[in-house]
């Protein structure tokens, strides 16, 4: 589904990420486990298109898009939920779910609309609710749904479980542990969040804008590693 070969980035002349390499297979849930400021952001930010590569290729469904603009590969099948939810507090759930369906039809919208409320009933029930009075735990299920609306194969959330009660980020887990099941890819960055792990097929650990090589015992207990660790490179555990 998709595949990173030494792709580095950044901001201007700031570089943020050094020679990464991934992959993500149909179905699969990978975790990008760091610390703050580690490069987990403006990893997905490239993989989406918002940030362009400085080096290295990146290739979706067998076709190279490192020079692609986001807005295409959002039309190819990319799709975002971002850190901090940002859903537009005075729209409607409803509304808000619109405003992620890019380049879907009247009648699969239908489809996306029953989708999405079958797999969030709590949405359903608040779909004419201004999306600023719902819970943090709801706020994030719309940030989430409004991403699955334009029926992306490859979903990148950024920081599911920030701000959530275990058992609810749990819950969220679960559902898009499902839709793996149904041949969604998904690409979660975490802090080192325990459930997350429990949930993915395969983790990364990223520090300084390069993944290191940590046990996947290590991984399991959320200890961060230590610098000297670092290595060029990805490597799942």
């Amino acid at each position: 589904m998709l595949e990173l070969k030494g792709v580095g980035s950044g901001y201007g002349r700031l570089p943020v990420l050094f020679d990464i390499d991934l992959t993500v297979d149909q179905g699969q849930m990978v975790s990008v486990l760091g610390s703050n400021g580690a490069g987990k952001s403006t990893l997905l930010k490239t993989i989406l298109g918002a940030i362009p590569p400085s080096k290295g290729e990146i290739i979706f469904r067998r076709q190279k898009v490192s020079g692609m603009p986001a807005h295409k590969r959002v039309g190819m099948g990319i799709a975002l939920s971002p850190e901090g939810r940002q859903v537009f507090p005075s729209l409607s759930v409803r509304e808000n779910l619109v405003t992620g369906a890019y380049g879907v039809s009247t009648p699969n919208m239908k489809e996306q609309f029953e989708r999405v409320y079958e797999l969030f009933p709590r949405l359903k029930e608040r779909q004419n609710q201004a999306a600023g009075s719902l819970s943090g735990g709801e706020q994030q299920m719309l940030a989430v749904s409004r991403a699955l609306m334009s029926r992306p194969r490859l979903l990148l959330v950024d920081e599911l479980s920030l701000g959530l009660a275990p058992v609810i980020a749990e819950r969220l887990y679960s559902a898009l542990r499902a839709l793996c099941d149904e041949g969604l890819s998904v690409i979660m960055v975490e802090q080192f969040h325990l459930v997350a792990v429990g949930f993915s097929d395969k983790q990364y650990v990223m520090e300084k804008g390069r993944f290191v090589k940590v046990t996947e015992q290590q991984v399991k207990k959320g200890e961060k590693p230590a610098a000297a660790a670092a290595a060029s490179g990805g490597s799942g555990s």
